[in-house]
């Protein structure tokens, strides 16, 4: 599509209010295009509109919702600027289930466990990344921040299940 090249082409050239103007215009015109909703969600949460970003993320998810990069880009967005773990959690869950070897979901998943005082389950996750990618600088801070920190009790039934799930994926490769 044209409108996506020169979008792309403002980018590249530092245009970026002229990208995101470019991509909402393509958006309007085609609702189905989910990289450029995807696109534009990142352009807007760079220029600070959260609330765009939000919709655009969730938009490239339901257009395309086994593309990997958005379910990244929507659980971040759910943990980093929503604080909402469960919703953040489920998403790195489907892409565990898909590809168990995916250190950045994997890191999602300690990451959060880390913030959830579950410090054993993230120890599990952290050293699965660290065997998947022994020289990832994420994995090794997170691993010095778990050195010394005790288990915490459990989370309510519901989100035991999940991170039960997202930690049995993970750790054994289970697809």
């Amino acid at each position: 599509d044209s409108l996506y090249l020169k979008a792309q082409s403002q980018v590249q050239s530092q245009d970026r209010a002229g990208a995101k103007e470019t991509l909402q215009k393509l958006v309007e015109q085609h609702p189905e295009h989910a990289l450029a909703h995807n696109d534009y969600a990142v352009l807007a949460y760079e220029s600070g509109d959260k609330d765009h970003a939000l919709i655009h993320y969730q938009m490239a998810v339901s257009v395309n919702p086994e593309n990997v990069l958005f379910l990244k880009n929507l659980a971040d967005f759910y943990w980093c600027e929503q604080n909402n773990s469960h919703a953040a959690m489920e998403l790195y869950v489907r892409i565990l289930k898909e590809d168990p070897s995916d250190v950045e979901a994997i890191l999602g998943c300690g990451q959060i466990c880390i913030a959830l005082g579950r410090h054993e389950d993230a120890r599990d996750f952290v050293e699965r990344a660290k065997t998947l990618d022994p020289c990832s600088e994420v994995a090794e801070r997170m691993s010095q921040q778990l050195d010394g920190q005790q288990q915490t009790p459990k989370l309510p039934s519901g989100r035991d299940a999940l991170y039960r799930e997202a930690k049995s994926k993970a750790a054994q490769n289970d697809v």
